[in-house]
């Protein structure tokens, strides 16, 4: 076929805007126009879009400009779609096709793989060979009530609903369809064709074949199955959702399926996103010890145990064992450091030992004082009368330079308070502080 082709480019320049026109004929009836800018591809005139349909066209006039291309406008008035006319236009993502059609050729559509939804005229009588092949986004499709043959490989086998509205005298479409996957494809035909289709080869292994404009029902549950809203729409029609629905320690964040266009019974379910906490465990004074973020009602994990001069570590003011908000933690201590000591038991006369006994203390942290060195702790008298039961034990300290300090009674310089008070060789702190043996303060 010899291909007539004027091209005519027009630079429309503005100050933001810079788009291009493209112009060119198909036959002598029939001519396109491409705007890049918005890529709309607009057919205008009559007839054929080729002399022939079965024209071995190679590429369509506009093929060069195929990327740009997301719209089509057919006219009133087209009679065929020509064989590869919109091979690969991949940007196209729903066509029209008018009633004046009756023909679209082999391979029409092929790799058009934005294609998402197609509607055909009343006037299409044929779709041949492949002509919406490799359409892998194809999902939905409307054929008009004339077509009498559909040929191989014509659809897709991404198609999820197939409508066609041609009745059966004398009887449905001659088909020879390969891919397509009937056990998920919903077919809707007229409702008094629905027996013909039902027992007609090939179609009526069709898992569901409906009437055409069927309502369905759509229930929307929640995320225990509970349902919140059960509703009858028209075939094409969009379901209105139901108030957003709450879910302890979650957030909603939408629905797990579109219900915009119904076409088929539909249970749609609400879709949430755990909620997630920020817990800080933070030591006596204030210093960060960990910050960690966690799932609601999950533990936190506390970092290891924290150590305190003087002081024994006892846990945690707050249970984080489910956290369910924003958590600061702090360590809690008790005064004095845990120790185990030996307490022994003598006789009097001859100091033999008479019970041996492992005893639990919290022992305070003993005060620093200039000039003298710090021995330890020592019982200095046992009193056993209830209620207090209690053991006196007081810090012993030595003289650095014994010469320097001959007072019996030395005041601590950095706590006028305590006073070291000489018994023997050794200085005796004392504050008027007598402690128990789990370290608590009596007095």
């Amino acid at each position: 076929m010899r291909k007539i082709f004027t091209l005519f480019l027009v630079l429309i320049a503005g100050a933001s805007i810079h788009a291009a026109i493209i112009n060119g004929v198909c036959t002598q009836d029939l001519s396109w126009s491409l705007n890049t800018d918005d890529g709309i591809l607009t057919l205008t005139g009559r007839g054929d879009m080729t002399k022939s349909s079965y024209a071995p066209l190679t590429e369509s006039p506009w093929y060069d400009y195929r990327s740009y291309i997301k719209f089509v406008s057919l006219p009133e008035g087209l009679t065929s779609i020509g064989r590869l006319a919109f091979d690969g236009c991949k940007g196209l993502t729903s066509v029209t096709i008018p009633d004046s059609v009756t023909v679209i050729g082999e391979h029409a559509f092929t790799l058009c793989t934005g294609l998402t939804t197609v509607t055909i005229g009343n006037g299409v009588t044929s779709i041949r060979d492949g002509a919406f092949s490799d359409c892998s986004a194809l999902t939905s499709l409307t054929i008009g009530k004339s077509v009498t043959s559909i040929g191989i490989n014509a659809l897709p086998s991404s198609l999820k609903h197939l409508t066609i509205y041609a009745t059966t005298p004398p009887s449905p479409p001659s088909i020879d369809i390969k891919g397509v996957d009937k056990a998920t494809c919903k077919l809707y035909v007229p409702a008094e064709s629905i027996d013909a289709y039902a027992n007609a080869p090939w179609w009526k292994d069709f898992a569901s074949i409906r009437a055409i404009g069927s309502r369905f029902i759509v229930k929307f549950l929640d995320w225990n199955g509970d349902v919140l809203s059960s509703q009858e729409i028209d075939g094409g029609a969009a379901a209105v959702a139901p108030a957003q629905p709450a879910r302890a320690g979650y957030t909603f964040i939408g629905w797990d399926k579109d219900f915009s266009n119904v076409t088929e019974d539909l249970v749609v379910t609400a879709q949430y996103k755990i909620n997630r906490y920020e817990v800080i465990f933070k030591d006596w004074d204030g210093t960060i010890l960990k910050s960690d973020s966690v799932d609601w009602n999950m533990a936190a994990i506390a970092p290891a145990n924290p150590s305190r001069a003087g002081y024994t570590f006892i846990g945690w003011d707050k249970d984080f064992s489910r956290v369910t908000e924003d958590l600061s933690i702090t360590a809690l201590y008790e005064f004095g450091e845990s120790k185990t000591v030996t307490v022994i038991f003598a006789n009097s006369t001859d100091n033999s030992e008479v019970l041996r006994q492992q005893l639990s203390m919290k022992v305070p942290l003993a005060p620093e004082i200039t000039g003298f060195t710090f021995l330890g702790w020592f019982p200095m008298a046992a009193i056993f009368d209830e209620p207090g039961n209690t053991i006196t034990i007081q810090a012993v300290y030595q003289s650095s330079v014994p010469t320097d300090h001959p007072a019996d009674v030395v005041v601590n310089p950095a706590n006028k308070a305590q006073k070291l008070i000489k018994n023997g060789n050794v200085y005796i702190l004392t504050d008027d502080k007598i402690y128990t043996t789990q370290g608590l303060l009596i007095k």
